[in-house]
C-alpha cells in the first residue's frame, strides 16, 4: 500500500482521498498457465483501496528530462522510480550544469519516468493533475510536462481541468523550484484509487456525445502498430477470433474521445498486453476483459484497472521467446491460438455478450 506519509524531503501533505475499503464483485479468472503463486497473488484483490496524496516540497530541483527531483544535493525517493542506476547518474551528473529557476510561483509536476507512454499519461498523469485542482495556486502556477502532448492536453480538458501555463522540459537544463507539489499518483502503488476513477468518470461524460452508426461491441485490440513484444502469429489470432464475431481494432488510428466511445461501448474486450488496454477504465461496469500475457512479462497493472472498473477479467499466458540479453520490450512471443478459441467459447458461454450492435450506450 501506497505510503503517504511525510518523508524528509516532503514538507507537507495533503491527502486528496484515503484509503478504504474496496470490493470488487466481478470475476477474476485466471487461467491454469498463470501458474506461479507469486504471480497469481499479484492479480488478486486488495481489500482496502490505494490512498491518493499531494506532496509539497520547497527548494529543490528538477533534472530534466524524466522530472527526478533533488533536494540538498540527493535524489528525491518518490521520484525515483522506475529509473536504471546510470540514469540517475547522468541526472546526478546533470546537477553540476548550469540551472534555470521557476521560483516565482508555484510548479506542479505532470510528469514521471514514463510520460511519453500512454497508459502512463491516461492512468497516472491526468488523474495526477486533476488531483491539483484544489491546490492553492494551481490555476496561476506552472505545470512541468514532458512534451506538450495534443493527448494529454485532450485529456485533461474532458475531465474538466482548467490547464494552467504548461512547461515543457523535455529539453531543458535542471530547474531550481521554489514551491513544487507533486502527486503520489504519479508513483507506484499497488492499486488505483476510486479517485481516478472519477476522473475517468468526467471524461466518459464529456466524450460520449451521440455518433452515428453502430460500434462493435466485441473487440480485439490489434497490436500491428508496435514494434514493442511482437506477436508472432497475430494474423492468425485475428482471422480465429472474427469467427466469434470479434472486431480487430487499431487504437492508433483514433483520437482519444473515439477511443472512449469504443471501450464504452464494449462488452467484450480481448488483447494482448499494451498500453491501450489502459482503455478498460472506460468500459462499462459488467463487461469482460481477456488478456493474453507473454510469460516474460507477467504484470497486474491492466488487471487493477479492469478490477476498479468492475469488469470481469480472464487472462492467460502464453510462450515467448525470451533470452539473456534481449530487453523484455524486444522479446517476441506466440499465442496458443486454439487455446485462446477455447477461452472465448467458455467466456460467451458463461455470459450473455450477444452482439446487439446497438448505438454508443447511455453514460
Amino acid at each position: 500500500m501506497l505510503d503517504c506519509s511525510v518523508s524528509s524531503d516532503l514538507v507537507k501533505t495533503r491527502v486528496i482521498e484515503a484509503s478504504a475499503p474496496f470490493t470488487r464483485t466481478a470475476d477474476l479468472m485466471l487461467g491454469d498457465s498463470v501458474c506461479d503463486p507469486l504471480k497469481r497473488d499479484e492479480f488478486q484483490d486488495r481489500a482496502i483501496s490505494a490512498a491518493a496524496a499531494n506532496w509539497q516540497l520547497h527548494d529543490v530541483t528538477v533534472v530534466p528530462p524524466h522530472g527526478l527531483v533533488f533536494s540538498g544535493g540527493h535524489m528525491v525517493k518518490q521520484t525515483g522510480w522506475g529509473f536504471h542506476p546510470r540514469q540517475i547518474e547522468a541526472a546526478e551528473a546533470a546537477l553540476a550544469q548550469p540551472h534555470c529557476r521557476l521560483d516565482d510561483r508555484p510548479v506542479f509536476v505532470g510528469l514521471n519516468r514514463f510520460f511519453g507512454n500512454y497508459f502512463h499519461v491516461l492512468t497516472q498523469i491526468v488523474p495526477a493533475i486533476a488531483g491539483y485542482r484544489t491546490e492553492p495556486g494551481f490555476r496561476q502556477g506552472r505545470l512541468l510536462v514532458g512534451v506538450h502532448s495534443p493527448v494529454l492536453h485532450h485529456a485533461l480538458q474532458l475531465c474538466g481541468v482548467g490547464i494552467p501555463e504548461i512547461v515543457s522540459i523535455a529539453t531543458m537544463p535542471p530547474i531550481d523550484v521554489g514551491t513544487l507539489t507533486l502527486s503520489s499518483l504519479l508513483t507506484p502503488c499497488d492499486d488505483p484509487s476510486p479517485f481516478c476513477l472519477s476522473v475517468f468518470d468526467r471524461m466518459i461524460e464529456r466524450a460520449m456525445a451521440p455518433v452515428g452508426g453502430p460500434l462493435p461491441q466485441r473487440i480485439y485490440v490489434w497490436r500491428v502498430d508496435s514494434k514493442m513484444r511482437p506477436l508472432r502469429n497475430e494474423i492468425e489470432l485475428v482471422v480465429m477470433l472474427s469467427r466469434f464475431g470479434i472486431e480487430p481494432v487499431v487504437l492508433s488510428m483514433l483520437g482519444l474521445d473515439e477511443q472512449i466511445r469504443l471501450f464504452r461501448n464494449a462488452r467484450l474486450v480481448i488483447g494482448p498486453h499494451g498500453a491501450g488496454l489502459a482503455n478498460v477504465v472506460f468500459a462499462a461496469p459488467g463487461a469482460v476483459l481477456y488478456e493474453l500475457l507473454p510469460d516474460h512479462y507477467i504484470t497486474p497493472c491492466v488487471c487493477q484497472l479492469a478490477r476498479l472498473r468492475g469488469l470481469h477479467y480472464w487472462c492467460d499466458v502464453h510462450r515467448s521467446e525470451a533470452r539473456p540479453g534481449l530487453w523484455r520490450h524486444d522479446t517476441p512471443w506466440t499465442v496458443d491460438v486454439d487455446a485462446v478459441a477455447r477461452r472465448v467459447t467458455e467466456i460467451l458461454s458463461t455470459y450473455d455478450l450477444s452482439d446487439r450492435r446497438g448505438s454508443v450506450a447511455e453514460v
